[in-house]
């Protein structure tokens, strides 16, 4: 039997360690009493007690492998997304030492070779498609607490028509988009519409799955023309897309603590069409720079717009849903708080609901706005009218060229 969830206790954090610690007791707590293959997964033993600052003793589980976030107690989902990874490593006894603790098990350990990952994610995939799941992937007992949570998560809804009427008043005023990128961005926001129409947390991991591979993109390129000697301005920026990339994982955790990757086929579309993108957006960049940015521009702002009107129309639910501990600990964490100015180390502290956290999402979509607009060409409208007119009148002459050849072999 699954025990109650206890209430997180809260304290003012002194030091850096003691609120890490603080956050490290967030209850991922499971009941001693589980079956074999579920305590394997746990590991319970005298080290994973920690008394809080109040006198409250907490039990710590850690997830093997450093993947601690693969289980949120408060909501009951297991994430599967990352279960492909292999057998875990095993964690040394209490009893060995240090030096043969790190010789044992490695703090960072690699992954598999590249065709043992295929195939595992391959037959997981499978198995996954009749909806067949291991013991981690399919949770465990849920406490009342949790199906009340899930309930309410289920019963969000998400209004497209007033996200693009939320569009339509931000950018009032702006100047007309290239043809080719608002093409693109129209295409790819009705196909999410079309995909996920009443299913928000689903419709948030896709996004935020997908949202990665921009900042992978442009640093790739950056990466190539600095190792090629062709451009090194942008290094300062490149450790931007850095941390607005963690950030973006931090959101994608968020909605797999939520639920967001349960099922199969939104996990399948999500990562291959994050693949998808990273690829075009690379041909995009080595086009046109400016371009690339200006897309993401446009994606961030919809996404500023998504969450404004999911935190605005689900007010009263969200209000009653907990915070993630992995959400909390993120913006807690000190990476967190160095990637931006006026950050303070407690923020993640205090978010009370799971509406605040909407809200914090909301504001790193604003971040990321304002961010890549900085990297555009102050001149990228009228270049790219121009640009527009060159690729068309390269694409009339190679059509042309290609009827003529056919008609005067």
């Amino acid at each position: 039997m699954s025990q109650p969830l206890p209430s997180r206790v809260t304290s003012r954090p002194v030091q850096l360690r003691t609120q890490i610690a603080q956050l490290q007791a967030e209850l991922l707590a499971l009941p001693p009493e589980e079956s074999e293959g579920e305590s394997a997964v746990l590991q319970n033993n005298n080290e994973n007690m920690y008394v809080l600052p109040n006198g409250v003793p907490v039990r710590l589980y850690v997830m093997p492998n450093n993947n601690k976030n693969m289980y949120c107690a408060l909501y009951g989902y297991v994430s599967r997304s990352g279960r492909s990874e292999g057998p875990p490593i095993p964690s040394s006894s209490s009893s060995s030492s240090s030096s043969s603790s790190s010789s044992s098990s490695p703090k960072f350990p690699p992954p598999s070779n590249i065709v043992t990952l295929a195939l595992l994610q391959g037959n997981r995939n499978l198995r996954a498609i009749f909806g067949k799941y291991d013991k981690l992937e399919r949770g465990y007992s849920f406490t009342p607490e949790m199906e009340m949570r899930q309930s309410t998560l289920q019963g969000l809804t998400l209004d497209a028509s007033q996200i693009y009427a939320r569009e339509v008043e931000r950018t009032a005023g702006d100047e007309p988009n290239p043809r080719i990128i608002a093409m693109s961005y129209n295409f790819l926001c009705n196909l999410i519409d079309v995909i996920f129409p009443e299913s928000p947390i689903e419709r948030f991991f896709f996004l935020e799955t997908v949202a990665r591979m921009p900042y992978f993109s442009y640093i790739s390129m950056l990466h190539l023309y600095e190792s090629l000697g062709w451009w090194r301005r942008s290094i300062d920026i490149k450790k931007v897309h850095f941390s607005e990339e963690d950030n973006e994982l931090h959101h994608l955790l968020t909605m797999e603590a939520l639920g967001g990757d349960q099922k199969w086929s939104v996990r399948f579309l999500a990562q291959h069409a994050s693949i998808f993108y990273y690829f075009v957006l690379v041909a995009l960049f080595a086009l046109s720079p400016s371009l690339a940015y200006l897309f993401s521009v446009l994606l961030e702002g919809h996404a500023v717009d998504t969450y404004n009107q999911f935190a605005s129309e689900n007010s009263e639910a969200l209000k009653l849903l907990p915070v993630p501990p992995v959400t909390r600990e993120y913006y807690d964490s000190l990476s967190y708080v160095l990637s931006g100015p006026d950050r303070k180390l407690d923020y993640g502290s205090s978010l009370k609901s799971l509406e605040d956290v909407f809200v914090a999402i909301r504001i790193d979509e604003e971040e990321h706005v304002s961010t890549m607009s900085e990297c555009l060409d102050p001149d990228i409208y009228v270049k790219a009218r121009k640009a527009e007119l060159t690729w068309a009148v390269g694409l009339v002459s190679v059509a042309a060229f290609a009827v003529l050849a056919k008609f005067n072999p």
